[in-house]
């Protein structure tokens, strides 16, 4: 019928001359166009003197390109045309994206091209950025919520190693960074063959293609694609991580499992249910029936080749033998019941 009609989507996959993925999802209803720009040059593909510079390579693409000098220039063209950027880094990769309004598809592609691949990386900017970034660093180990998730990771791996050192790095690697380090990790990284390109919204194809082709056509073809190390757990077996902090009176806990789910695997919706039941129980036992905590939370992050399912609560201190106990019950508990079990998870 009609409504069908309406609601049907078309998805295409393209490939430009220089290797460039392409992924089209027509949406004819749809008042907007979403760009996605997906690099293979996460934070753990860096080498031990590349800690952090995929997040301030992130950073700096904002702070002004050839035909936009500032990031003030910048976002005012980018509103003036009804649309924005934005981006982030991850473990895996890094991601910059443009949303405009249906009418204006082939800006919201030239101005993620600009973005990405006319950056100025002024000298002076690179100064400026190394305290911005230093200053973020800084926010988060002083919050026991993102702190805690890298102790996650450091306890499951080694922190000085691909996966255990954090996503902006060290204090020491962010006064070191250079505008040459930058121009080699894009060099390296932001080739055709290593990333991957995303269009979903009300766009014409043809036309579409075109100004793809005029904009990442234009980057130069590279043979191959970095690799990524292999990388073992730390230490086997049960394991505790703690951080005492003497200025906060609150209690973070988080209980983890890692596993080997990932991004792309069938039994995902299985362990989104998985988690939805622990976070369920978790919140309504520590908050609702016993008042121990005041915020409770359940999660699973997925990766290339790994994933991590975790509960976690903040509760005040003088609750937190009695919290420990009950967050290891519930949680071991929903672990225990069948076709769940530690061992699957």
């Amino acid at each position: 019928d009609s409504n069908e009609m309406k609601y049907k989507t078309f998805a295409k996959k393209i490939k430009l001359g220089n290797g460039l993925r392409v992924l089209l999802y027509e949406m004819p209803w749809a008042n907007s166009v979403a760009v996605q720009l997906l690099v293979n040059a996460g934070s753990r593909y860096e080498s031990v003197n590349e800690y952090g510079t995929a997040h301030f390579l992130e950073h700096m693409f904002f702070e002004g390109t050839r035909h936009y000098p500032s990031n003030r220039e910048l976002v005012k063209a980018t509103e003036a045309h009804g649309g924005g950027l934005n981006a982030y880094t991850s473990k895996d990769e890094v991601s910059y994206s443009a949303v405009f309004l249906k009418d204006n598809a082939a800006k919201a592609i030239k101005f993620l091209y600009e973005l990405v691949f006319n950056p100025l990386l002024k000298n002076e900017a690179v100064k400026k950025e190394k305290g911005i970034v230093a200053e973020e660093l800084k926010k988060t180990i002083d919050d026991p919520e993102r702190r805690i998730g890298q102790l996650v990771f450091s306890n499951f791996w080694q922190e000085k190693s691909a996966l255990g050192h954090p996503v902006l790095g060290s204090e020491k690697s962010i006064r070191s960074m250079t505008k040459d380090k930058l121009a080699g990790h894009i060099k390296k990284f932001y080739t055709p063959a290593n990333m991957l390109l995303a269009i979903a919204g009300n766009f014409n194809v043809k036309s579409i293609t075109n100004t793809l082709k005029d904009n990442f056509g234009k980057i130069p073809k590279k043979v191959g694609t970095p690799r990524i190390a292999k990388v073992k757990i730390a230490n086997s077996g049960s394991r505790i991580a703690t951080e005492k902090r003497s200025d906060m009176k609150q209690v973070h806990i988080s209980l983890s499992f890692l596993n080997n789910l990932t991004f792309a695997d069938k039994r995902d919706p299985v362990y989104a249910i998985f988690r939805k039941i622990i976070e369920n129980e978790v919140f309504d036992k520590l908050i609702y029936a016993l008042g121990l905590a005041y915020s409770a939370y359940a999660t699973r992050q997925l990766y290339r080749d790994f994933s991590i399912i975790d509960s976690g609560i903040l509760i005040l201190e003088i609750n937190f033998l009695s919290s420990i106990i009950s967050l290891t019950s519930v949680s071991g508990y929903i672990l225990a019941t069948p076709g769940i079990g530690l061992r699957n998870v």
